[in-house]
């Protein structure tokens, strides 16, 4: 029984960590590249324009630092901001890239889940990253796990399920 009861646990929390979904955000302009992963319904911070999430793991052309990222409605532009954590209140020293009021995201500032996509922006701001070029491109590509992958994961816990119940037998 105790067999049963571990091999049911094993699978449901083996199922419930591969169906998570990360959101890989790949912003590029010339040779310039920035990275970043954020759940595909994040726990955010609303603000009065849009909600960010701090701290976040940024890669900018290999040196990765933490930041905050704000994504701001259509109403007040849409597009994005990468800034130093400490920066929000005051607008930052970051990056905001905006073009056509461009909202990265469905649903609301205090619930949102991420469009996949590929969207245009334009740098509006200075800051760290001031030397980059004026235009981006922005690729949000949802992380999901193939359904190979999870019939893979369930007949190896099958496996294991299987040997520990002959060993005890």
């Amino acid at each position: 029984m105790r067999i049963r009861l571990f091999a049911a646990t094993l699978c449901f929390l083996s199922v419930g960590i591969a169906a998570h979904a990360d959101d890989l955000f790949t912003l590029t302009s010339g040779t310039d590249t920035i990275t970043f992963t954020l759940p595909a319904s994040p726990g955010v911070t609303s603000i009065s324009d849009g909600f960010f999430v701090s701290p976040v793991s940024v890669d900018i052309n290999g040196t990765t630092s933490d930041q905050a990222i704000s994504f701001y409605l259509a109403g007040n532009l849409g597009g994005i901001s990468i800034q130093d954590p400490g920066q929000i209140s005051d607008g930052g020293t970051g990056l905001l890239v905006d073009q056509g009021d461009v909202q990265l995201f469905t649903g609301t500032a205090a619930h949102p889940t991420f469009t996949p996509g590929t969207f245009h922006l334009t740098q509006v701001s200075g800051g760290p990253t001031s030397a980059f070029t004026e235009d981006f491109t922005v690729n949000i590509a949802s992380t999901v796990p193939e359904p190979s992958s999870l019939a893979l994961l369930g007949t190896g816990v099958l496996g294991l399920v299987g040997a520990v119940r002959r060993r005890l037998v």
